[in-house]
């Protein structure tokens, strides 16, 4: 009746005892008929309206099993119990016919899934890593399928681009099943799809970005380097000399003073999209899960410059967290974990043959090894009182030359903090109906300063 859900217990580093344990969640409209002493709801199956919505709950299925909700053998029971209630879709019916094992029923569905979403090609060990909760059914898997033994290849169902490595080569949908796509009308939904991280050039709004003189001349190369011609001519000179073609940037300074409005401008200038990586949301407090997240990103980052005209990049925002020094005296399964998703992002970077950038406040702890693989290194300071009066006429133009100076001289505030003024100020015409001046500038100014102050009181960790 769909009002209690069983699931593998997760396990964190705090409760290694929960491996094999088996938990249960209440249905929220159960619970809440519960506490309220109402009638039971009835509670109705999710339906599944066409393919589509048919192959994105078998992602939904896969994805449990990649975040361990699941067991292998539970994702095979529950798959075929799905491919059976839906056969009745011509291209489930077409695929049935085929006689495929679970497994390879499961694999061949979700490159078709990510064929329709743009990914024309696929790590093969990210879809196994999905798929296998044990390594030595992984491995097999990989090997019948780089031998040819596989069904899905011996059916030419499937092609395989080998790498130097097995756990680098890609597999894709051959052309006999893109014909299978299109004889089952699949073809029109085939789409680029645009990730809820990518940002396009065309959506970044042009800022006046005002520096140093150092900064902008660092800023300007970089920009011109990052134009198609120059990129593609760097890049031809650096392979013939054996030396590696990926360009990474490390932009460095005090919070608020530019750094990631930067690659946003470059970004916009040179036409290229950004996958946008927020380090914090990435650093999962699942052990062993924050080492996948991080090899998933540059796996997803490769697949998706092959969709994109021009070589997109990635950004690690606020980097500090993994880019910070490694530890010598590793102490308990945290500080394996932290090392683990270090060495992972060195051997990306080694390698690396796109755009990297990454942002860091905290560049003073910056690991060894990390320092000699950033190509370029931008620092932002935060601006001197000549530059913070551009700023403020820049965003206050009512404000005269002498009143901008006054603001600059009085407070030493970054860019990030004269946008929080400016904003208040905007918020106080709109409400008030009046134009904001000097005194009020003044006002929003002091708060600002003593926000800043009482947030360095109290206990630093």
């Amino acid at each position: 009746m769909g009002y209690v859900t069983k699931r593998k217990a997760r396990r964190n580093h705090f409760d290694r005892g929960l491996a094999n344990r088996e938990e249960y969640s209440i249905n929220d409209m159960l619970a809440r008929a519960i506490v309220k002493r109402e009638a039971l709801p009835v509670i109705k199956k999710e339906e599944v309206n066409n393919i589509l919505e048919f192959l994105e709950k078998w992602e939904e299925q896969l994805d449990q099993r990649a975040n361990e909700v699941i067991c292998t053998d539970e994702l095979i029971c529950e798959c075929k119990v799905l491919f059976m209630e839906y056969a009745h879709f011509p291209l489930v019916g077409t695929i049935e016919k085929m006689g495929l094992k679970s497994q390879e029923l499961i694999v061949y569905l979700q490159l078709i899934w990510e064929h329709i979403n743009g990914s024309t090609e696929v790590e093969l060990n990210s879809i196994c890593e999905k798929l296998f909760d044990k390594s030595a059914r992984r491995l097999r898997f990989m090997q019948d399928v780089s031998e040819g033994k596989n069904p899905l290849v011996k059916m030419n169902l499937v092609e395989l681009e080998e790498k130097r490595f097995l756990n680098e080569s890609e597999i894709k949908l051959s052309p006999k099943s893109l014909q299978i796509l299109a004889d089952n009308e699949m073809m029109s939904f085939v789409k680029l799809r645009k990730r809820d991280n990518i940002i396009e050039p065309e959506n970044i709004t042009q800022r006046e970005l005002i520096f140093n003189e150092m900064e902008m001349k660092h800023l300007m190369l970089l920009n011109q380097m990052l134009e198609e011609q120059w990129l593609n001519a760097t890049r031809e000179r650096l392979a013939k000399k054996n030396l590696p073609v990926g360009v990474t940037v490390l932009l460095h300074g005090a919070p608020g003073t530019g750094k990631t409005e930067s690659v946003l401008q470059v970004a916009r200038k040179t036409g290229r999209e950004i996958m946008k990586i927020e380090i914090s949301q990435s650093k999962s407090m699942w052990f062993g899960e924050s080492e996948k997240i991080i090899k998933r990103i540059f796996t997803d980052y490769r697949a998706y410059c092959k969709q994109c005209p021009s070589t997109p990049i990635l950004l690690f925002n606020e980097a500090d967290a993994i880019l910070s020094r490694r530890s010598n005296n590793i102490k308990g399964a945290v500080g394996q974990t932290e090392n683990a998703i270090q060495n992972i992002l060195l051997e990306e970077l080694e390698n690396f043959e796109g755009i990297f950038m990454a942002t860091t406040n905290l560049v003073g702890n910056l690991d060894n090894a990390f320092d000699r693989r950033f190509l370029f290194k931008i620092k932002f300071g935060k601006p001197d009182a000549e530059i913070r009066t551009r700023i403020w006429k820049q965003k206050m133009p009512s404000l005269s030359d002498e009143e901008c100076s006054i603001l600059a001289r009085r407070f030493d505030f970054s860019g990030g903090e004269i946008n929080n003024v400016v904003r208040k100020m905007e918020i106080e015409s709109i409400i008030h109906g009046y134009e904001p001046g000097l005194d009020n500038a003044i006002d929003f100014c002091t708060q600002e300063s003593t926000a800043q102050q009482s947030a360095a009181v109290g206990f630093k960790f």
